[in-house]
């Protein structure tokens, strides 16, 4: 009884952790309201690796600890999420170099337009400093 109610805590913070994250990732973003068309698939980038995170590094923890269905349920989904989070990936960075960094920013400050082109950018594709033009 004691295991159940430490698995159903744990489960009940992790949603918490699921649900603050993108939420907090994305303040900036939505606080400025910002045209962003990559809302749903940012929020599917940011909680889809946590989620998996939890089963990876605290089964032991879950539910599901000692069945298998749901397992072998997540191994493919797991496998299609990342090739898809790739895909969103790539048309991300493609939308970017055909609109620029600064798309729909143009009505901020050129300090702000900077941090939150840069924001939008960056927090996208996991903080990974890639060369960015500022033409």
């Amino acid at each position: 009884m004691v295991e159940n109610q430490t698995k159903l805590n744990f489960a009940g913070l992790w949603l918490l952790v699921l649900l603050l994250l993108p939420a907090l990732v994305l303040w900036p973003v939505y606080s400025n309201d910002i045209d962003f068309p990559f809302y749903a698939h940012n929020i599917l980038i940011i909680t889809a690796p946590v989620f998996f995170l939890r089963y990876i590094f605290f089964i032991k923890y879950s539910f599901i600890e000692k069945t298998i269905i749901p397992k072998l349920i997540f191994m493919p989904v797991a496998l299609i999420l990342g090739i898809y989070s790739y895909v969103i990936l790539n048309d991300f960075i493609g939308f970017y170099n055909n609109n620029g960094i600064y798309y729909s920013l143009e009505s901020f400050s050129l300090d702000k337009q900077e941090f939150l082109g840069n924001y939008l950018f960056r927090q996208f594709i996991f903080l990974v400093h890639l060369p960015l033009s500022h033409a």
